[in-house]
């Protein structure tokens, strides 16, 4: 427990030095009326892709030359070591892959709703890619 606990605080101060570093607008791409409307999976994804957001922002600023994306992994029976955002050298998504582009805050409820529905209550594995101001969102 006391590893998790320094794992996130690692990670929140991490995000802090970065933002501190340059000029970097981390916002939800939720408003908060989608965002109460939504049941407690569809705000757990949301949580994850605004922080896959934050980080991969982050990780452009030492100007990488690969680009990166990020994988999110969401149980929906297991704790919460079972799930987990893991960032990246950028692979190719499968074509067979379902996907969507979320531009700027309220675009995504279609697209949680839509990766809520075809997954079900089954283990949720998401990637995503910042592709300009919009995010590349495939499952």
């Amino acid at each position: 427990m006391k590893t998790l606990l320094f794992f996130l605080f690692a990670t929140f101060v991490s995000t802090i030095n970065c933002v501190a570093q340059k000029e970097i607008s981390i916002q939800s791409i939720a408003t908060e009326q989608e965002y109460s409307a939504m049941d407690a999976t569809e705000k757990k994804l949301v949580n994850y892709v605004n922080a896959s957001i934050g980080a991969l922002k982050c990780a452009n600023l030492h100007e990488t030359t690969k680009k990166q994306m990020a994988t999110i992994s969401l149980s929906l029976k297991g704790g919460i070591l079972d799930n987990n955002i893991v960032i990246s050298d950028y692979e190719n998504v499968p074509e067979s892959a379902q996907s969507c582009l979320i531009c700027g805050v309220g675009s995504g409820l279609k697209c949680f709703r839509k990766i809520r529905t075809q997954l079900g209550n089954g283990p949720i594995v998401v990637t995503v890619e910042l592709n300009g101001d919009c995010v590349h969102v495939s499952w």
